[in-house]
């Protein structure tokens, strides 16, 4: 066999294995970010919602089992959120963030040591497309001053801990 053919070969083989993996995981579509905030990217690899008694939230976040963080009162070090906040309940409809509106977002990094720089969107649009007991899907276009992301999520809901004034524990 020629090494061109097997070049080929090789490279249909990998051509073969990426559609199979982006097949696999299309049906847990969990949400995505397009953009950047302060120069920080974010690649979703978990998406919720919750209520924290005087708000309900969707966070998008790059680190894994966030429900098991949130419900053991406990943040991710070296991770990046997108965490919008609605002091009313999440409803179906379109909503504008910034100013005096009931709807905000921030755009978190955080450290080895969890200490965390949030930077505030100006300004922006949440569309909740769908809500249930288990999930809450949506879209959202954010501006945080000059920078701006945009995307869509697929929260499951997540229950957290209600062990209030006790500040999260970092790892």
């Amino acid at each position: 066999m020629s090494l061109c053919l097997a070049n080929k070969r090789q490279s249909l083989a990998s051509a073969l294995g990426a559609i199979a993996l982006v097949s696999a995981c299309a049906g847990n579509d969990i949400g995505a970010v397009n953009g950047m905030v302060n120069g920080a990217s974010l690649v979703v690899r978990d998406c919720v919602a919750y209520s924290t008694g005087s708000a309900t939230a969707i966070a998008l976040i790059d680190v894994g089992g966030i429900c098991g963080y949130f419900g053991s009162n406990s943040t991710p070090k070296n991770s990046t959120a997108l965490v919008i906040y609605f002091q009313n309940s999440m409803t179906t409809g379109s909503f504008s963030v910034g100013g005096a509106s009931n709807v905000s977002a921030d755009w978190s990094v955080s450290d080895a040591t969890c200490t965390r720089s949030l930077t505030l969107a100006s300004s922006g649009t949440v569309t909740i497309t769908a809500t249930s007991a288990t999930n809450v899907t949506g879209e959202f276009d954010l501006s945080f001053g000059a920078d701006h992301v945009s995307g869509r999520f697929n929260a499951a809901t997540c229950s957290v801990s209600t062990d209030a004034g006790s500040p999260p524990t970092c790892s």
